[in-house]
């Protein structure tokens, strides 16, 4: 697995090569597995009136971890067409939402679900990936307790009877 900035360096040299050099594959499996490593439950591509924001839910805050690169609307059709590839979603539709799924394999993770969903727009198509990977785990350290709150989960859990219930908001 690579490390989260390497991976960073590796998506900004690729998006701002030209639109011609760019390999659309690699770019959608370099988006999934920067949100993998970065914990992100989604990715949000966003088309704007002159550029596209890519965009990662993390800790349910939307995150614009390219932003300062102004990403052009020319390769924006080209990754959605990709993703309604490998969704097997209509790409000759446009101005219906499609929902869709795929799985892909990144090396030294494994298999990662993702769940597609397509939203026409006035600026283009907004799609965005939904996380659902098997193979990652999360501890109960991950979770943000304070070191006290941390202590008692971990008494309750000893104990044979009761509930420990958990929510968030959804940002």
């Amino acid at each position: 697995m690579r490390d989260l900035n390497a991976l960073k360096l590796i998506i900004e040299k690729t998006l701002v090569q030209q639109v011609e050099k760019i390999s659309l594959v690699d770019l959608v499996d370099l988006f999934v597995e920067y949100a993998y490593i970065a914990h992100a439950s989604d990715i949000h591509i966003q088309p704007e009136d002159e550029k596209v924001r890519i965009r990662f839910r993390v800790d349910g805050i939307l995150q614009d971890i390219f932003g300062e690169i102004g990403i052009g609307k020319i390769i924006h059709h080209e990754i959605i067409s990709r993703i309604k590839v490998i969704s097997g979603l209509r790409i000759d539709e446009h101005l219906t939402p499609q929902d869709g799924r795929f799985r892909t394999k990144v090396e030294g993770i494994g298999d990662i679900n993702i769940r597609v969903s397509i939203m026409p727009t006035y600026h283009g198509e907004n799609a965005v990936l939904r996380i659902l990977a098997e193979t990652q785990e999360w501890k109960l350290e991950d979770l943000g307790f304070t070191p006290n709150e941390l202590e008692k989960v971990k008494k309750s859990i000893k104990r044979p009877y009761g509930m420990i219930l958990s929510n968030c908001t959804t940002g």
